[in-house]
């Protein structure tokens, strides 16, 4: 999966001549070294914040942006480092019910991101539940159809 998802892809796996394309994932305990990620680390720690939106990092950030399809400028990153990142108010659901001992409240952090996903996704599990278009899961039901499906809805974006 990381290979297809990166154009970096490489620097992310283990070089290995003995497995098709030449890199793998890391094996348990295994050393692996990411020679550009610590590179970035590096300049963040010189540079902060300007490591990251301007110069070689931003300019990688513009190169894969730009050949994926997109569009996005360095002045677009120089803009939002010199304004900032909006304040915003974590968004909360409780939860009760799906097997609890007792209800919980998630916290995820707004949109745009998949904590939103997950908040709904939840609480469609929790209505089902409530309407009984599914049961309530014990531990007995653990990898039975009805689990592993509404596991595939956890999963799933909406």
């Amino acid at each position: 999966m990381i290979k297809g998802a990166s154009p970096n892809s490489h620097e992310m796996l283990k070089k290995d001549p003995s497995v098709k394309d030449g890199y793998r994932a890391p094996k348990p305990g295994e050393i692996f070294k990411n020679p550009t990620l610590a590179n970035t680390f590096r300049l963040l720690g010189k540079h902060g914040k300007k490591g990251f939106y301007e110069g070689e990092v931003a300019e990688q950030i513009i190169k894969v942006v730009t050949d994926l399809g997109g569009h996005l400028t360095l002045d677009d990153l120089k803009h939002h480092m010199e304004m900032g990142t909006e304040e915003v108010d974590a968004i909360s659901m409780k939860v009760s019910g799906l097997g609890l001992k007792h209800p919980v409240e998630l916290w995820e952090h707004p949109p745009n991101g998949q904590g939103l996903v997950a908040l709904i996704a939840l609480g469609i599990l929790q209505e089902w539940e409530k309407s009984g278009k599914i049961k309530t899961f014990t531990k007995e039901d653990f990898n039975t159809t009805q689990y592993v499906q509404a596991r595939m809805l956890w999963r799933t974006p909406c």
